[in-house]
């Protein structure tokens, strides 16, 4: 997932402690960005994964654009954890992910913050919050 991040931040957050040189992110808790020169396998193979079950569940792709987008209409800040509701209905979880990640890399929508995600299997990790881009 690729946010933009003003220069001005981006030299504060490489400065502290424990953080990437070149994407700014905390790599003990938050990893890289996918498309850091130092993310590592793991993550590249998980963008990979997320491509693929879009690719190959075009109608599921479609399910999650409608309700990200109802979200972007009325305007409130939503995570993946608004859309697992979606499971049910759809046949890959993993393309609620790579669409939001789609609309954040195509900046129709901004990442506002971090909220523990609500699927199980994650075991609370951080996720991203985004609101529709102004």
């Amino acid at each position: 997932m690729s946010t933009a991040v003003s220069p001005s931040l981006l030299a504060f957050l490489v400065a502290l402690p424990g953080r990437c040189a070149e994407c700014g992110l905390h790599v003990d808790h938050m990893g890289h960005r996918p498309m850091c020169s130092h993310a590592d396998d793991g993550q590249r193979l998980a963008v990979e994964g997320m491509d693929r079950a879009v690719a190959a569940n075009p109608a599921d792709a479609d399910v999650v654009d409608r309700a990200i987008s109802e979200a972007c209409r009325t305007g409130r800040e939503f995570s993946a954890n608004d859309f697992r509701h979606l499971c049910d209905r759809i046949s890959q979880p993993k393309v609620i992910g790579a669409r939001i990640r789609a609309w954040s890399t195509s900046k129709r929508i901004v990442r506002v913050g971090d909220t523990p995600s609500t699927l199980p299997g994650t075991h609370a990790h951080r996720i991203g919050v985004y609101r529709p881009s102004p």
